[in-house]
């Protein structure tokens, strides 16, 4: 991971951490199920740990197919 976060750093800045020095964890873009790159800096994104743990409370209404997730969103949903 370490290594990871350092290429990553090269070309978006230097990855995240909170006050204590611990790493923000990394969110996959396009999440690894539905084909994204588990390794790829372009798909994976820093994100806070109460962020993330949002983002993985929501996920099993993604791969059941609930309304708000079976449709096609924007082609990159983190650039704004």
């Amino acid at each position: 991971m370490r290594a990871f976060r350092k290429k990553w750093g090269e070309e978006f800045g230097e990855w995240p951490v909170d006050a204590a020095g611990n790493n923000w964890h990394g969110h996959h873009i396009r999440d690894l199920a539905h084909g994204g790159d588990a390794i790829s800096e372009k798909n994976v994104l820093p994100v806070s740990p109460n962020t993330h743990d949002k983002f993985t409370d929501a996920y099993p209404a993604c791969y059941a197919g609930a309304d708000g997730w079976n449709t096609v969103g924007p082609d990159r949903p983190y650039v704004d």
